[in-house]
């Protein structure tokens, strides 16, 4: 090879790895581009069709992790695309995953709709929204509430307590009316109202239902928030969560192992209003009724409900307490030739819980809006007293008996205090006797 030719080489090679630096490394005035999806036009290409639309103002900013949505757009074949602008994404590369929106002018009917990420050129990316096909009515509404995307470590704030944060939501709050006449698709946009949730805890209250074989129950699962609205009072609430079947095998008492196991994940919006109610299904000796309302005040909450220390300190500061799901609870003791004994717990694994639209009074005026609330599981530990994991079968032998005493108890406790004590009564006689039984055999 030429000296010349080994020369061009070596100067090509430095200039495209001073390239790839000053990409890296600086990431201004560079827009690369990477196509999730082939098949469809680039981000930056349908963007740039409005006269409006300047890339100079959207610059990048690789401390800024939000996801911001731009513009929307229905395709010919019936989809429906979300263009986003974000601001880290050459440095921190983001994925928006759903979007809380609905088809509505009102936030009737809000959900979650899932993203596919269709193509990223730079700071701005293009999705398909999925499960959305556009309607062949001449006006279409798009009332976009939030757009999430996954939970960051290190870089998205903390919940302050034990929940663990899923995803982060980002307010759009912005209502597209869309029209078509003579062949021509017009686009309006408003801005529409939301509320966003300010502080949040995701816990459940686990209610004896009876002690047959070992323990069921019921497992009251709730969120209690504030907003940065005031508001009066709470007609409706759309609260969605995951949730699967879990069993929590402890295999053996003496030494301690552990083995969970979980089946298929589903997907729960559930509708709550001011009239609804929950409540408890005893199902043996033991068991205790309770009744709840499904959206309380947290004040009402705390009035009606024995909370640990941890669970009050955790509603300090909140307004309103949402009873979303109730679910069984069962408690199973295993025997086997391979274990010395041990039990199972049986449950449902409640995650990802977020708040999607809130219907309320405030001064006099009822307001119908979708939500701004992250994604947020609790710790899976029980947060009232008489139920926080701890209390075991003699324990609750003793509550009985305490209750008996002091008045306080229903008549399946007085039943079961009596009986136990009567039954430590004859032990004690059968006691003294076989003592009296035995000095007199030694002593004779």
């Amino acid at each position: 090879m030429k000296r010349e030719q080994v020369k061009s080489k070596l100067i090509y090679s430095f200039l495209t790895l001073l390239l790839l630096i000053t990409v890296v490394i600086g990431g201004r005035g560079v827009y690369p581009a990477y196509a999730a999806t082939s098949g469809y036009s680039d981000v930056l290409t349908d963007l740039q069709k409005s006269e409006e639309f300047k890339v100079a103002d959207y610059p990048d900013n690789p401390k800024d992790y939000a996801i911001k949505v731009i513009q929307i757009a229905e395709s010919t074949a019936g989809e429906l695309f979300i263009y986003t602008y974000q601001p880290c994404q050459k440095t921190t590369y983001l994925v928006a995953t759903e979007i809380n929106m609905s088809l509505n002018e009102s936030a009737d009917g809000t959900k979650l709709y899932g993203l596919t990420l269709l193509n990223t050129n730079g700071v701005f990316s293009k999705y398909k929204v999925e499960g959305v096909t556009v309607s062949t009515s001449a006006t279409r509404y798009y009332n976009l509430t939030s757009i999430y995307r996954k939970y960051l470590k290190g870089i998205d704030e903390e919940t302050g307590n034990d929940n663990e944060k899923n995803a982060i939501a980002f307010k759009v709050c912005k209502l597209y009316k869309v029209t078509t006449e003579n062949g021509l698709v017009k686009y309006d946009l408003t801005e529409s109202e939301v509320v966003t949730v300010t502080d949040k805890y995701v816990g459940f209250m686990r209610y004896t239902e009876g002690y047959w074989l070992w323990r069921d129950a019921c497992d009251s699962h709730f969120i209690a928030f504030s907003t940065d609205w005031e508001i009066d009072y709470l007609y409706e609430a759309e609260v969605y969560y995951k949730s699967r079947n879990a069993e929590h095998k402890h295999t053996d008492y003496l030494v301690t192992k552990d083995d969970y196991r979980f089946g298929d994940e589903e997907a729960n919006t559930v509708l709550l209003s001011e009239f609804d109610t929950g409540h408890t299904t005893v199902t043996g000796i033991g068991g205790i009724k309770h009744t709840w309302s499904r959206i309380q005040s947290v004040t009402k909450f705390k009035e009606t409900e024995s909370l640990s220390d941890e669970a009050a300190t955790q509603l300090e500061n909140k307004q309103w307490i949402l009873r979303f799901a109730d679910t069984e609870y069962s408690k199973h003791l295993n025997m086997s030739m391979a274990t010395v004994i041990g039990y199972s717990e049986y449950y449902t694994d409640v995650s990802e819980v977020t708040i999607l639209r809130l219907k309320f009074l405030k001064n006099s005026k009822v307001y119908n809006l979708g939500v701004v609330d992250n994604k947020q599981t609790g710790d899976n530990k029980p947060d009232n007293k008489y139920e926080n994991g701890k209390q075991g079968f003699f324990a609750y032998i003793w509550s009985c008996i305490v209750k008996l005493f002091t008045g306080k108890a229903n008549v399946w406790e007085i039943i079961i205090a009596v009986v136990v004590l009567l039954f430590v009564v004859v032990l004690v006689v059968l006691a003294v006797k076989f003592i009296k039984f035995v000095i007199r055999g030694i002593f004779k």
